[in-house]
């Protein structure tokens, strides 16, 4: 138990020093291109739509991104709306507003203009084991050139590719920790993974339990979809 609180310890501050060294990064970009703000995140999905929950990085000023997490819009932006239909990156002034929302389109109106938000490019991304991410930079610019888009992907690109690297050597699984979780990917239950792999029901949820603590997650579930996306699996 000591052991495997230490592990977990150890794996979450590998995950915060490559963050910090992702930050740095996107910081980098945004000073090349004379940008003011950065975010980056997972791109949202049904079962993860909100803006807290997918956040990575970004240095927006803290009351400003509590204040949009508390709109709840994120996965209904114009920006992810654009993003949706095409991964050709985007570019104007209120993609950060709700789609078709007046209402709501001033609420982040008054969050955003006037605060290095006058012009933002939002980028689809996805890393090497196909999972998507949304990136977006903003400054006082009135327009982005293409040629500066192009770069900005570009490091964007090399940024997360170093990110997904750095994330994958943080998690290291025993053998029998990725033989269970393969099989309950399978679909094998408990108890039908005990005969497969010749070991006792205890020992494979003890196995399974392991591998959710490691990966940080919160059921198999959910462990063997982090395991399938950081290609441990």
């Amino acid at each position: 138990m000591r052991q495997s609180s230490r592990s977990k310890l150890d794996n979450e501050r590998d995950k915060q020093s490559s963050i910090r060294v992702f930050e740095r990064e996107l910081s980098l970009i945004i000073a090349s291109y004379d940008l003011q703000y950065f975010m980056a995140g997972h791109f949202p999905s049904l079962g993860r739509p909100g803006f807290t929950e997918n956040l990575i990085a970004t240095n927006w000023p803290y009351a400003l991104r509590a204040r949009y997490a508390e709109t709840d819009i994120y996965a209904q932006s114009k920006i992810v709306a654009s993003l949706r239909k095409s991964i050709v990156p985007v570019q104007h002034d209120l993609l950060h507003a709700k789609v078709d929302d007046e209402q709501l389109g001033s609420t982040v109106c008054d969050m955003f203009c006037g605060r290095g938000f006058r012009r933002t490019v939002g980028l689809s991304l996805y890393d090497a084991n196909r999972a998507q991410y949304l990136f977006v930079f903003s400054g006082h610019k009135p327009s982005i050139t293409d040629d500066q888009i192009r770069g900005i992907l570009l490091d964007s690109l090399r940024a997360l590719d170093r990110l997904g690297a750095s994330s994958s050597q943080a998690v290291t699984l025993t053998q029998r920790e990725t033989e269970c979780l393969k099989w309950a990917a399978a679909g094998k239950s408990s108890d039908e993974i005990s005969v497969i792999l010749s070991i006792s029901t205890h020992t494979v949820n003890g196995y399974l339990k392991s591998a959710v603590a490691k990966l940080d997650c919160v059921s198999r579930t959910h462990a063997v979809a982090e395991a399938s996306r950081l290609n441990l699996i």
